[in-house]
């Protein structure tokens, strides 16, 4: 599973225990290079490399496969 979390003054603290689902899914593989833009409307654009896909391979590399990229168009709750 893969959370957003909010921080609403400029990263000095996190919202944790409000986080945000916004992938889920039972492969090998980590969301890695995330990257989050504000967009004008408000909503906030998360793109990132899933690599659900991915499954264990022979070598020569045993985690060679499928690279997946993911975006969620989200839009944080109030205070």
């Amino acid at each position: 599973m893969w959370h957003g979390i909010v921080s609403r003054d400029n990263g000095e603290s996190w919202d944790i225990p409000h986080r945000y689902v916004l992938a889920q899914w039972s492969g090998q593989s980590h969301p890695q290079c995330t990257s989050t833009v504000l967009l004008p409307d408000g909503s906030l654009l998360t793109a990132f490399g899933a690599g659900y896909r991915i499954r264990r391979m022979k070598d020569p590399d045993p985690w060679l496969g499928p690279q997946d990229v993911g975006l969620v168009r989200w839009r944080p709750g109030p205070n």
